[in-house]
């Protein structure tokens, strides 16, 4: 009988849950990608992701990963930089900071009025909280962002595409 696969991490998004496992990850192209996300919270990793970026070695990854040109976003660019930022993971972190907020009462419940619904979770979209690392560089650029409804587990994740403006 097959062994089911560990998984390493989650996207961040109720729509299309996509998990990360061992071989979702296997080369250093999609191992990145998948970190990029993490460094934003748009996805989590799991303990099991933790010991398999240990096992995988945390000098051997930042290493490759200067060499992509780091985490820019972060300021994480360097060897060094990166490696920091490799062991400064936490298991589940953008779900850790959903729970730490508090949640509220559905308005519906209140008899509220749903101006405008979240098309994911049909809860008032406005209330959604916005969560970025505060440590992107030079804006917020990516993110997620959940549904303060308790008991409600709607989780997207957030892009801008801040261009050049002329």
């Amino acid at each position: 009988m097959d062994t089911p696969a560990v998984i390493l991490g989650v996207r961040n998004a109720s729509r299309v849950k996509v998990y990360f496992r061992e071989e979702d990850v296997a080369d250093f192209g999609k191992l990145y990608t998948f970190l990029d996300d993490v460094s934003v919270y748009q996805s989590d990793i799991t303990e099991a992701g933790i010991a398999y970026l240990t096992r995988v070695g945390l000098v051997r990854i930042a290493a490759e990963f200067e060499t992509r040109g780091g985490f820019p976003e972060l300021g994480h660019v360097s060897a060094q930089e990166i490696y920091s930022f490799l062991t400064s993971l936490k298991p589940n972190q953008a779900r850790q900071i959903m729970a730490s907020h508090d949640r509220i009462t559905d308005p519906a419940e209140r008899g509220a009025t749903v101006r405008e619904p979240c098309d994911t979770c049909g809860h008032e979209f406005g209330a959604h909280a916005v969560i970025a690392n505060p440590n992107q560089k030079p804006l917020y650029r990516r993110g997620f962002m959940f549904c303060p409804v308790a008991g409600c587990d709607c989780m997207m994740t957030w892009q801008v595409n801040a261009g050049t403006r002329t």
